[in-house]
């Protein structure tokens, strides 16, 4: 099983609204802690499980919220940040 360490979740204002409206990030964020990276290519893949066996990088995840809504959440030294992609 892979775990991502991390100590401390950020969010970015946009995402911080989107809490706001009601969505709830918490079963994404535990999804990526735990290893399951949402729907990122084998490269991204073959990066993060390098990045945490190395003990450097950063580990990213790609989820689909709704329809509409896709959030990044990457992993870095220990820092967890949930983000939206630029359009």
């Amino acid at each position: 099983m892979i775990n991502v360490p991390s100590t401390q979740v950020n969010v970015t204002p946009a995402v911080q609204r989107l809490m706001l409206e009601g969505i709830n990030f918490g079963p994404f964020v535990a999804s990526h802690l735990r290893g399951d990276w949402g729907d990122i290519n084998e490269t991204e893949r073959t990066r993060n499980i390098q990045s945490l066996e190395q003990g450097n990088g950063h580990v990213l995840s790609v989820y689909h919220v709704t329809s509409d809504i896709t959030i990044w959440i990457t992993t870095r030294a220990g820092k967890t940040i949930i983000m939206l992609p630029l359009a």
